[in-house]
């Protein structure tokens, strides 16, 4: 079986936590030997699983750049290039290839290639989709493939309405721990390790536009101005200067960038927020915000999720009145009534088990 990751790296607390459960389900009941394709890896990750020698990782050129250039479609195909060739040869035949990011879905030469190398090869392909949307000219260039792994009802439905056989489509929900009763250090400890002296908003979604980082900062920005003493705390990948953002820190509240954390020091720093905001537009379900719940924690979530939309608006981020809300839910103790329950890990690890033993049958 072969694992892909076609761009980019599986970062801890988002896609290495599905990477962590699907190994462990191939490792138990898939008897060939595993490899993972992919830009990066973590290793960690690897490190602490006993594959002994049955995995093998194989790294795919970065050639990808994210900033807009002439030569960013020159550096796009031979990524696209090098991806397939890797699959080419490292898959056998009639081998599961299961491709796990919502990237190879904008990428459709990618597709295109795969279907003669599917073809060639009689491959099992499942494309793992973890995109709140998908557009539908998209899906149908994907209906050659076998499996279509989802995350959400909506885009379950998007798919069998574009034409995609209903039992091809499966619904996997993001796993989600049970933290609620779990131990954590005490919010001072917390607080003065990462030096956060005020009460703080927390995003673990980085410094990253595509995450709407530019709203949440303006946004707390908005908190200052209006005379409020709160720090704005952020962790996960910087794309950009980080240092440009603390250039304003003052009495009233300081921007602290933790860098990546593993996904323990994420949620201590959920437990101890006096408010978690979520202004990101690109979320199936988004993680960091189903954990505040857990948490009990005071939270703004993207309402154009199905599961948040019909939530009183004023757990909804909105960009025009962000500072309102959040005047409003600092420190407020108040949170969503919300039902986590399908979200289960032990729920997820079995519904992996039957789509990968369903493809080996």
């Amino acid at each position: 079986m072969i694992i892909v990751f076609p761009f980019g790296k599986p970062f801890p607390g988002g896609s290495a936590i599905y990477l962590d459960i699907l190994l462990d389900i191939v490792n138990r009941i898939v008897t060939e030997p595993i490899t993972i394709i992919s830009e990066a890896i973590d290793e960690k990750l690897i490190a602490r699983k006993n594959y002994s020698n049955r995995l093998m990782y194989v790294p795919v050129q970065k050639y990808f750049i994210r900033k807009r250039t002439p030569l960013k479609p020159l550096f796009l195909a031979l990524q696209v290039i090098s991806l397939a060739y890797k699959i080419f040869k490292y898959s056998r035949h009639n081998e599961i290839i299961w491709i796990h990011s919502a990237f190879f879905i904008k990428n459709t030469p990618l597709a295109f290639i795969l279907k003669y190398i599917k073809r060639f090869k009689r491959l099992n392909i499942v494309i793992d989709m973890r995109d709140p949307a998908i557009p539908s000219n998209r899906i149908r260039a994907l209906k050659c493939f076998d499996r279509f792994v989802v995350c959400s009802e909506e885009l379950r439905k998007n798919a069998i309405a574009e034409g995609i056989a209903e039992d091809c489509v499966q619904f996997i929900p993001v796993p989600v721990n049970d933290i609620a009763h779990s131990e954590f250090p005490v919010c001072s400890d917390v607080k003065n390790k990462y030096g956060i002296k005020n009460r703080y908003v927390y995003n673990s979604n980085g410094i990253n536009e595509r995450k709407s980082f530019n709203e949440l900062y303006d946004a707390w920005r908005g908190l200052i101005d209006a005379g409020y003493v709160v720090d704005l705390v952020i962790s996960g990948n910087a794309v950009g200067d980080v240092a440009r953002y603390s250039e304003c820190n003052g009495d009233k509240g300081a921007f602290v960038y933790t860098g990546s954390l593993d996904h323990r020091e994420v949620l201590s720093l959920i437990r101890c927020a006096d408010l978690v905001p979520n202004p990101s537009k690109i979320e199936a379900l988004p993680r960091m915000s189903i954990e505040a719940c857990l948490l009990n924690r005071p939270v703004l979530l993207p309402g154009y999720i199905s599961k948040f939309a019909k939530l009183d608006g004023r757990f909804l981020w909105d960009n025009d009145h962000a500072i309102t809300k959040m005047i409003d839910l600092l420190g407020s103790g108040n949170t969503p009534n919300l039902d986590f329950s399908d979200y289960k890990v032990e729920r997820v690890q079995s519904l992996y088990k039957k789509t990968i033993t369903d493809l080996i049958a």
